[in-house]
């Protein structure tokens, strides 16, 4: 989450290095692999479902019959990508790639690359035999993304309004999805406080009280994101030093 938030890695570079720290603890790479895979289909998924839900909300209290095609096309590129993401992991999107990254690693001689033999299969054996788990994770990305309303709703009282959680809901559902389509801004800098001050309009929040409400969120990622950034460094420290000390070994004896 901290280097998805504070590092220009395009919303992808934690999972990526969430494979890397599993690895260290010795997760086989298609095993990590497999599993970052579909939680964040499932993420992407519940976003979905949330996004559609705000604009739902939006529209029935906006009164506007010109925001139907929106609502429809909005919720139908996302179900449409969703749901081609889910059938390229089961019709071998992920094994082409399994095989290319095998032939890199005999091409140079990376051994820890080729760990990631057997990837598809992980990937169609999470979906098969862990159906309930797969559902599960949905729920709770669900759940997480129903908690940043409450994070908005006590942002806005903080700020003098009177929010309803109707309001929160709208704002943190499409503030999300505007931060996705930021994807290639570092951070979504400029982009998620656009996003704010346009969404907040359509509610009758004045400027500068969404402008205040999106500094805040940036405060609260930079909070949770040093410290998480810092003890991802440590890890990485501390493993390199473990190789350091068995190269030393090995070298000695």
């Amino acid at each position: 989450e901290a280097i998805n938030s504070l590092l220009p890695v395009a919303q992808i570079g934690g999972e990526l290095i969430t494979a890397r720290l599993l690895a260290m603890r010795g997760v086989p790479l298609n095993r990590s692999g497999a599993a970052i895979v579909v939680d964040l289909t499932t993420q992407m998924a519940s976003q979905v479902v949330f996004t559609v839900f705000g604009l739902v909300l939006l529209f029935l209290g906006a009164h506007d019959g010109a925001m139907t095609p929106w609502i429809i096309a909005g919720a139908g590129v996302g179900l449409v990508l969703v749901v081609l993401f889910i059938g390229a992991q089961r019709f071998g999107m992920f094994k082409v790639l399994e095989r290319g990254l095998i032939r890199l690693a005999d091409k140079f001689g990376w051994e820890s690359l080729g760990e990631v033999s057997g990837l598809h299969d992980s990937i169609v054996s999470l979906y098969g035999d862990h159906a309930r788990r797969v559902w599960t994770s949905g729920g709770h990305h669900l759940v997480s993304w129903l908690l940043g309303c409450l994070e908005i709703w006590a942002t806005l009282w903080a700020l003098g309004l009177e929010p309803s959680l109707r309001d929160a809901v709208i704002i943190e559902s499409l503030a999300q999805a505007v931060r996705i389509a930021g994807v290639l801004v570092p951070g979504a800098l400029g982009v998620q406080e656009g996003g704010f001050i346009v969404i907040c309009g359509l509610l009758g929040i004045p400027p500068h009280s969404a402008v205040a409400m999106a500094l805040i969120r940036r405060i609260r990622e930079i909070a949770l994101g040093v410290p998480g950034l810092m003890a991802w460094q440590a890890m990485e420290g501390r493993h390199l030093a473990r190789r350091r000390r068995a190269r030393a070994s090995e070298a000695s004896s």
